[in-house]
C-alpha cells in the first residue's frame, strides 16, 4: 500500500554545483552520496548509462534526490514555462518570504514571478498564501510557498 511521497528527484548535469546551491539557499544537508552504473542503472532507468551518481539531500522530514547521469542528456529547456505539459516544480516552504525573496536576489538567483505574489482571500484553498517562482542553476523551476498562519 502506498503511504506517502517518499522525495522528489532532479535530474541535474553539475552536481556539484547543485549540491551547492541546495545547501547555500535553502539549508538541505547531504543525507547519501553514491555511485552506480552499468547493468544496475541500465536496469533501474531502461536505457544504456555508464554511470549515475545519486546525491540525497534533507531538510527537516523533506529530501530531494540529485541524480547525475553520464552521459547525461538534453538540457532543461531555456523557454520553459508553467503551464507545459513536462513541467514539474519544488515547492520549498518559507515563514518569511520577503525575506527570502531580498536573500535570494542578493545571491543572483534567478527570479521567475514578478516578486512575492499573494493569493486573493477569496480562494477557497490558497487564500492568503504567498508564493514565488525562481530557477536553480540548471533552469529547474522551484516554488517559494508561505501559508497564513
Amino acid at each position: 500500500m502506498i503511504m506517502g511521497l517518499g522525495h522528489a528527484g532532479l535530474v541535474v548535469r553539475d552536481m556539484d554545483k547543485m549540491v551547492n546551491f541546495y545547501q547555500d539557499n535553502f539549508g538541505f544537508q547531504v543525507v547519501l552520496d553514491t555511485m552506480v552504473g552499468g547493468k544496475e542503472a541500465n536496469n533501474i532507468v531502461n536505457f544504456h548509462v555508464e554511470s549515475e551518481r545519486i546525491v540525497v539531500m534533507q531538510f527537516g522530514e523533506s529530501q530531494i534526490e540529485l541524480l547525475e547521469y553520464r552521459p547525461s542528456g538534453r538540457d532543461y529547456p531555456d523557454d520553459y514555462r508553467s503551464n507545459d505539459i513536462f513541467g514539474v516544480h519544488i515547492a520549498l516552504l518559507t515563514n518569511n518570504m520577503e525575506q527570502d525573496y531580498e536573500m535570494l536576489k542578493e545571491k543572483g538567483v534567478t527570479i521567475i514571478s514578478t516578486g512575492p505574489q499573494t493569493i486573493p482571500k477569496e480562494h477557497p484553498i490558497f487564500g492568503g498564501t504567498k508564493v514565488l517562482y525562481l530557477r536553480d542553476p540548471e533552469g529547474h523551476p522551484l516554488e517559494l510557498i508561505q501559508i497564513p498562519e
